[in-house]
């Protein structure tokens, strides 16, 4: 009997407590005060509701709340760490009867997460960090899972190119804390306008009060550049420091693009110009199949904003390739390592093995807005000038050692990618001998110097001088070219000791060349 009366007296005194809990919610304004209180309490931080604050009872007890802001640092004048057109939040009933909050579920719908500093260095919510770091606090703010969407995420240094904008269509946490392990989803954009579309992350996010470091591990994306067709896959760990300097380094990084693999490591710092690092290696690499994963309706445009993203930052790029395919090309210990600060990039070393001799990059990379080229100097030195020939589609018998130099054309408007030069010695190239027979020459199918200038258009190559030198014979070419498919045109001359003798016009092909004569096209000399 004893018992019962306890009984009944406790159900008594927990009914008393609904009582007085339900007339609490029915006031909007102590409700206000009671989630205000309770994020002061958790936070530190103040909550301010400016919207109607609604109840609803089934399934669960539930509160919604609209055109909701919780305070950032003191010291950036004001700016909101968090702000939600609306917020809906799941209440646990016994310990509000008592007078705590409990939640379980909470949902925001467009949001606002500012994760910014100051020039000072005092982040948006370093004080928050500091307040748990005193109370020693391990557990969770919000115990039930987090959802949010049409969160908007801005990263990076007040008032500078730094800063980072996310456009998050849904985020997932298994609650909110600190010194647990969160599961955690993302599906969104990244960059606005965005630079890689249609994101989705997985991975377990946990974030030390002490450090104020987070990590998320078992990280998983999936993605696309914007305007792209392939999709991408990056997996690693990510590991993001909320102190200032803002801070994330991916460690362990896997990159899958169409059926290329990289492995990648790299790390960024929100400097009044931001930085970035990036290592990358992979045994074998296909520029062209690489260049499918960014290919689309908007692949172009997707480039052009990745260089003028590019042209904003300083950063470190590392590049080892074992093998590197490109085009006809295949590159053997490809090595790029590149420095850049304010809108220059100084090339340290790049170069690589190639069939029949060594590729170089010199000089300074500058980026183009306006085209999005990369501009630099390129020599190549040649020892087996057939194993060249061949690797870049000229099947050609040819012997001899040389040099090719190629850069930008400088004159965008004529249509031109390219101007180079090149210069050979001591070599035979064995079709010489058909077109010298043409002209009428003794010689055979060597040469002493063969050396030319050359601008490349698209689809074809066209020679401003060319002409190859073997004893007292010269031969020189005027309009000379050779098209993507080996056709030739143009004409040739031939001199002895300065006198022109003979001239032929160019037809057919490489392969199959085809010599006309054409007495009238010698020049008067």
């Amino acid at each position: 009997m004893r018992r019962l009366s306890i009984l009944v007296a406790g159900l008594a005194i927990m009914l008393v407590g609904f009582v007085a809990s339900l007339d609490m919610l029915a006031d909007q304004d102590r409700l206000k005060q009671l989630l205000s209180a309770h994020a002061e309490n958790q936070l530190g931080r103040q909550l301010q509701i400016d919207g109607d604050v609604s109840l609803h009872f089934f399934p669960r007890l539930r509160i919604q709340a609209g055109d909701v802001r919780l305070s950032g640092s003191r010291a950036l004048d004001g700016l909101d760490l968090l702000s939600s057109d609306r917020i809906s939040a799941e209440i646990r009933l016994l310990p509000l009867i008592v007078g705590r909050v409990e939640t379980g579920e909470v949902a925001l719908q467009g949001a606002s997460l500012n994760l910014l500093f100051d020039d000072n260095g005092e982040h948006n919510f370093s004080g928050l960090l500091r307040r748990r770091e005193r109370q020693g606090a391990r557990g969770l703010l919000v115990n039930g899972p987090l959802r949010l969407e049409d969160l908007s995420l801005q990263i990076g240094t007040v008032g500078t190119e730094s800063v980072q904008r996310l456009s998050v269509e849904r985020m997932e946490l298994d609650g909110l804390a600190f010194d647990r392990a969160l599961r955690l989803v993302f599906e969104g954009d990244i960059g606005i306008p965005a630079m890689v579309e249609d994101v989705t992350v997985n991975g377990v996010l946990f974030f030390p009060a002490a450090t104020g470091k987070f990590r998320l591990a078992d990280m998983v994306l999936v993605g696309r550049a914007a305007g792209a067709e392939q999709p991408f896959r990056l997996s690693g760990a990510l590991d993001f420091s909320a102190h200032p300097p803002l801070q994330m380094q991916l460690v362990d990084g896997q990159l899958e693009i169409v059926d290329q693999r990289l492995q990648i490591e790299g790390s960024y710092e929100a400097r009044e110009r931001p930085y970035f690092s990036l290592d990358l290696r992979a045994q074998a690499l296909d520029a062209a199949r690489l260049a499918q994963g960014v290919a689309g309706s908007g692949g172009e445009d997707w480039l052009a904003a990745l260089a003028g993203w590019t042209a904003a930052h300083d950063y470190d790029l590392d590049v080892q390739l074992d093998r590197l395919d490109l085009g006809s090309w295949p590159l053997a210990d490809a090595l790029i390592r590149v420095s850049a600060a304010d809108d220059l990039a100084s090339i340290e070393q790049a170069g690589a093995s190639l069939p029949g001799g060594t590729i170089e990059v010199l000089g300074d990379l500058a980026v183009d807005r306006q085209t999005s080229l990369l501009s630099a100097r390129v020599r190549i030195e040649i020892d087996q000038l057939e194993s060249m020939l061949v690797a870049i589609g000229l099947p050609l018998r040819a012997e001899g050692v040389g040099q090719l130099l190629i850069e930008p054309s400088g004159d965008a408007q004529s249509g031109a990618l390219a101007r180079g030069s090149l210069r050979f010695f001591d070599g035979r190239i064995e079709e010489l001998a058909g077109l010298r027979a043409a002209l009428g020459s003794v010689a055979e199918a060597g040469f002493e110097v063969l050396e030319g200038r050359f601008v490349v258009y698209p689809g074809r190559v066209e020679f401003a001088e060319f002409r190859i030198l073997e004893g007292a014979e010269e031969m020189e070419f005027d309009r000379f070219s050779l098209d993507a498919s080996g056709g030739l045109s143009g004409s040739a001359w031939l001199s002895r000791t300065g006198n022109v003798e003979e001239a032929v016009a160019l037809g057919g092909t490489l392969a199959r060349p085809r010599y006309t004569s054409a007495d009238g096209l010698l020049p008067n000399r």
